[in-house]
C-alpha cells in the first residue's frame, strides 16, 4: 500500500506548476513547451523520489490544467513491491483521476483490476479481483464488480 501514498504524494505535489525538486525525471526526451506549459517526457521514463521509482514510455504534466497523464504501461516500484497499470490520468483541480488495467502483489495478496478511480480520499475499483495464489487460473479468487 506505500506505493499507493508514493503515487498520491507525486499526483498532491505536482500542482505548483513544475515537478517538485526532490523529484527526479529521466527520459530519453524531456520537452517543455512554454507556450501551452506542457512537458512531456518519451522513452525510458523514469521518476524518482526517495525510494519510490516509477518507469513509463510516456508522461505528460500539464501546469494550465494542473493535470498529469501517464497514457502508456507504467510500473510503481518501491521495496521490492511492484504495482502495474496500462494508463493514468489525475487532474489536481478536481482531485480526481482514472487508472486502467491495474496489477498488485502486497505480501502474499494478489488484487487486480479492469479500472480504478481516484478520488481525493477514496480509491474505487472495477472488477476487482483478490487472490493469494499467482496461477493464471487462481485455485480461488475473490471478486467483486466494484470495490
Amino acid at each position: 500500500m506505500r506505493i499507493f501514498l508514493l503515487v498520491w504524494f507525486i499526483l498532491v505535489t505536482t500542482c505548483w506548476g513544475q515537478l517538485p525538486q526532490d523529484v527526479d525525471l529521466e527520459a530519453d526526451e524531456i520537452e517543455y513547451l512554454n507556450n501551452s506549459n506542457m512537458l512531456s517526457a518519451r522513452k525510458n521514463v523514469v521518476l524518482q523520489y526517495q525510494d519510490y521509482e516509477i518507469n513509463t514510455d510516456l508522461f505528460y504534466f500539464d501546469s494550465d490544467n494542473v493535470t498529469v497523464s501517464f497514457p502508456d504501461d507504467i510500473l510503481f516500484k518501491t521495496n521490492g513491491q511492484v504495482i502495474e497499470a496500462k494508463n493514468l490520468f489525475y487532474d489536481f483541480k478536481l482531485k480526481q483521476g482514472h487508472l486502467s488495467d491495474l496489477r498488485f502483489r502486497y505480501d502474499s495478496v494478489f488484487l487486480s483490476s479492469s479500472a480504478a478511480k481516484l478520488f481525493n480520499n477514496k480509491i474505487v475499483l472495477d472488477d476487482a479481483r483478490f487472490t493469494s495464489c499467482n496461477l493464471e487460473n487462481p485455485d480461488y479468487v475473490i471478486e467483486s464488480d466494484q470495490v
